[in-house]
């Protein structure tokens, strides 16, 4: 057997918006590992999805980048075969009224308040971790998923949250407790995970290890 006859089980691409972070993660020799090929969402066309089994749409992606890739991520998630993770806020905006056959079409974000250095200090912002005998959880630790997150989502019909945002004492009053991260076989032929966590920024930036570890995690689901 040589190199040229090793085929990796899933072919992984990952939707970006060309900035610095998702470039940095991009080219990350761990990412080049699982041979995640990189997409930039102005030049994607549902062509640039054929060969895919798996697909990353990462997080922070400009409004206009998003209007582009819609349809084609929408497409994409009528497959059983395929799978998909969504990172970050903007998945309301990708799945709204896009096809899904449960809440996913009507997937309702709550702001959280935000703590960027929790990992560090320890603080308790809320983040419980739930369901944790779902096999999902064969994929993910505490670490990976312990860090900041933006908000929170309320979990679509049938789908299992995984991880969850409830209030803690300090918070805002108004501040709603949701999931920050949820697996959905149900919504839409492809199974998919969503978070409002943002790893590919973080991960790209360079300074939180648990964005890295989620990163990781997330291509290990992926590929299996």
């Amino acid at each position: 057997m040589t190199l040229t006859d090793v085929a990796y089980t899933k072919r992984i691409a990952m939707i970006h918006g060309g900035s610095y972070p998702q470039l940095a993660t991009l080219k990350d020799p761990a990412l080049a590992a699982f041979d995640v090929r990189g997409i930039y969402a102005l030049d994607m066309t549902q062509a640039s999805l054929d060969d895919v089994d798996s697909l990353i749409i990462a997080d922070r992606l400009h409004p206009r980048a998003l209007e582009a890739v819609k349809d084609a991520v929408a497409r994409f998630a009528q497959n059983p075969e395929h799978k998909l993770v969504f990172f970050g806020e903007d998945t309301p905006v990708l799945l709204s009224g896009s096809g899904g056959a449960g809440g996913a079409g009507g997937l309702e974000w709550n702001t959280a308040p935000t703590n960027f250095w929790a990992w560090r200090t320890g603080d308790d912002v809320g983040i419980r971790l739930v369901n944790t005998t779902n096999p999902m959880w064969a994929y993910f630790n505490h670490a990976s998923v312990h860090w900041h997150f933006h908000g929170s989502y309320v979990v679509p019909k049938d789908a299992v949250s995984l991880v969850d945002y409830e209030p803690v004492e300090g918070d805002d009053p108004a501040a709603k407790s949701g999931s920050i991260m949820y697996f959905d076989g149900h919504s839409y032929p492809a199974p998919m995970l969503v978070t409002t966590m943002d790893p590919v920024f973080h991960h790209g930036a360079g300074f939180m290890p648990g964005a890295t570890q989620l990163l990781y995690r997330c291509l290990r689901w992926l590929e299996a």
